[in-house]
């Protein structure tokens, strides 16, 4: 998007009125909210793309008519570590990051947000560009990922049953992923070692630390080896 806009940029002039008004319609089209903005205090917006409307519910006018819009619909969560990415953003000229937003109806909204930092050819800042678009279901199936992998974690380690889970490797190998705390419980109690000590490591030298032979080791390893 960016060099196809520079390149569209570098072709307007002053008579050339259709170029100008081909990259308004882009702009204004674009499924992001494009925006540019001041490169300090209040980060004061200096144009927004129509499609902010769209997005929050706002005119492109209620931006730029008061300094502080933007900064008054942060989620108040939020303020800090955004303000904190615009600081890094002075030093690092690039940054994207994630915050909720308040549109027109009142409801916050999460977004995803792409900044950079143009500078003159002395170095100074000049302003800030860069476009946001909405995340919010993306947000919403992650939160309910997280709820249903905590749901299964707790019945994982409440249940009394003995319970591991492997990865199968190369070479008809297994390595140790996950195990529950009875699991955990019970081979401390049995060898006095400490279980997790085993995660990320072949199945075998879980089976060795057991005190198993070789040969028993064959055993317990067979119905899984079936059923690859």
């Amino acid at each position: 998007m960016d060099t196809s806009l520079t390149l569209l940029a570098q072709n307007l002039s002053a008579h050339s009125p259709s170029h100008l008004r081909r990259l308004e319609f882009l702009v204004n089209t674009s499924p992001l909210v494009l925006y540019t903005c001041e490169a300090g205090g209040d980060f004061r917006a200096t144009f927004v793309s129509e499609g902010v409307k769209a997005l929050w519910g706002y005119e492109r006018e209620e931006f730029l008519a008061d300094s502080k819009f933007w900064v008054d619909r942060l989620h108040p969560d939020d303020v800090a570590r955004v303000f904190a990415g615009l600081e890094h953003l002075t030093h690092a000229d690039e940054h994207c990051h994630e915050y909720r937003f308040r549109n027109k109806s009142g409801e916050y909204r999460w977004v995803r947000d792409e900044l950079r930092l143009l500078r003159d050819p002395a170095g100074n800042a000049l302003e800030i560009v860069g476009h946001c678009f909405d995340i919010t279901e993306r947000k919403l199936a992650e939160a309910a990922l997280r709820e249903s992998e905590a749901r299964l974690q707790l019945i994982f380690n409440g249940t009394s049953d003995l319970q591991i889970l492997f990865r199968v490797a190369p070479a008809n190998g297994f390595i140790t992923e996950t195990i529950n705390r009875a699991v955990i419980e019970n081979f401390h109690s049995s060898t006095g070692k400490d279980m997790r000590d085993f995660l990320g490591r072949p199945f075998e030298e879980l089976l060795t630390a057991t005190g198993l032979t070789p040969e028993q080791i064959e055993h317990p390893r067979a119905p899984y080896l079936r059923a690859i």
